[in-house]
C-alpha cells in the first residue's frame, strides 16, 4: 500500500509493534506550511494505518520499544529556526501520543553532533542513547543522567542493545572505510 503526501517522505526505523502492527518512523515533507516533520505511523499486518502523527522540527533516526509498553523515538531536533542539528528524544504512548519530548540545545554545547542515532531501553524504564562517539543515559523522564565519551580512536558508534543484567553492548567503526569494528560491553548505571 503506498502511504504518504506529494513531497519526500522517508521512513527510516521500523519495529513490531505488538496487536500485529508495526511502528514506522522517518520524515516527511508533505505537510503544508511545514519544512520537514517526523512522521510516526502505527500500520497493521494488512497495511491498513491505525494512526499516524506529525512532529514539527524533527526528524527521526531510531526507535525502540520501552519497558513500560511506550516507545522512545529519537533523532535530531529544531531548534530556534535553526538547522536540524540538536538530539531530540521523545516518549510515545501506543495510542500515538507523546508523553514528553525534548530537544537538547545549548546546555549540549560541544556534546552535540547531529543528532541521537540509536536508543535502546533500560530495566529502569529510561534509555540510552548513541550521539557519534557518545552515549548518553536518560531517565524515564528524558532528563540526562550522564555521559560517556569514548576514545575517538575506538570510531564512530553505530549500535546499541541493552544486554540484561550485565550492561549495554556497543558497536563502534571508523568512518568511511570502517577498517576497524569493535563491540564493547560497558555498565549501564
Amino acid at each position: 500500500q503506498k502511504i504518504g503526501g506529494a513531497a519526500d517522505e522517508e521512513p527510516s526505523v521500523m519495529i513490531a509493534a505488538g496487536e500485529e502492527s508495526y511502528l514506522v518512523a522517518g520524515y516527511t515533507q508533505s505537510v503544508p506550511g511545514a519544512w520537514i516533520g517526523a512522521w510516526i505511523l502505527k500500520i497493521r499486518d494488512n497495511g491498513e494505518i491505525a494512526w499516524q502523527r506529525y512532529v514539527a522540527k524533527a526528524q527521526v533516526r531510531a526507535v525502540c520499544a520501552a519497558g513500560d509498553g511506550n516507545y522512545f523515538i529519537a533523532g535530531r531536533g529544531k531548534w530556534n529556526d535553526g538547522e536540524l542539528e540538536y538530539p531530540w528524544l521523545m516518549k510515545m504512548a501506543p495510542n500515538g501520543s507523546v508523553l514528553w519530548q525534548k530537544v537538547l540545545s545549548e546546555t549540549w554545547s560541544g556534546y552535540w553532533s547531529g543528532g541521537i542515532g540509536g536508543v535502546a531501553p533500560l530495566e529502569d524504564l529510561g534509555c540510552v542513547a548513541v550521539m557519534d562517539e557518545r552515549i548518553c543515559r536518560f531517565d524515564k523522564d528524558g532528563c540526562l543522567v550522564w555521559i560517556k565519551t569514548f576514545d575517538k580512536r575506538v570510531g564512530v558508534i553505530s549500535g546499541i542493545a541493552r544486554v540484561p543484567g550485565k550492561g549495554i553492548l556497543v558497536c563502534s567503526g571508523f568512518w568511511p572505510d570502517n577498517l576497524l569494528a569493535r563491540v564493547t560491553l560497558i555498565s549501564d548505571d
